[in-house]
């Protein structure tokens, strides 16, 4: 007979074969855990991450529903509804989701992550500004939030600051996708900008 102890053993199983990216361990530990107690809050959340990092999202959200339905307030329910909602270009509901994450905790980096991409997304482009600031606060020498912060004040036409975005992505990464073909595009706007 298998008891609270075992569910808990079964639980840590599941989370340290998912860090080690071995999901049909980490699963059947996970649904182990959920055999003992079907009531497993984490038990969902981890199946749930399991999933969305295989790419299967309608089965993530499956759990993260579950997990939602034990505990509405925890954070990592939230958060994983908001990304497999980013996931699945429903950029409203992920907004939604992220948002309920930071009222719940307003320092979760991944939330204020999500909520940058989803405005850029939205062409809320002023509120992904504020986000990705937070986030460059945290990562100075992210290249992809420099370039965030460019595509975004090139969306407002602020062709000088998304110029500055760009060249510091370069900077940080010369290699950094689609930089180059940035720093051209609005320096060749901020040009026609001054000749018009």
């Amino acid at each position: 007979m298998m008891n609270s102890q075992d569910e808990d053993r079964y639980q840590k199983a599941g989370f340290y074969y998912k860090d080690l990216r071995q999901f049909d361990q980490a699963m059947d530990s996970f649904k182990k855990a959920l055999e003992i107690n079907p009531g497993n809050q984490n038990g969902h959340l981890g199946l749930g991450f399991c999933y969305f990092d295989q790419g299967k999202i309608d089965e993530a959200l499956s759990e993260f529903n579950k997990a939602l339905e034990l505990d509405p307030k925890n954070e990592h329910v939230h958060h994983g509804l908001g990304a497999c909602y980013r996931a699945k270009k429903q950029f409203d509901n992920a907004v939604e989701e992220f948002k309920k994450t930071l009222e719940i905790n307003p320092d979760n980096y991944y939330a204020h992550q999500g909520l940058a991409y989803c405005y850029e997304t939205l062409k809320k482009f002023t509120e992904s500004i504020d986000e990705f600031n937070r986030l460059l606060k945290v990562h100075p020498h992210n290249e992809y939030y420099h370039m965030g912060l460019g595509c975004c004040y090139q969306g407002l036409m602020q062709f000088d600051k998304a110029l500055k975005e760009f060249k510091q992505a370069l900077k940080i990464n010369p290699d950094t996708k689609c930089a180059a073909g940035c720093v051209i595009s609005c320096a060749d706007a901020i040009k026609r900008k001054k000749q018009g």
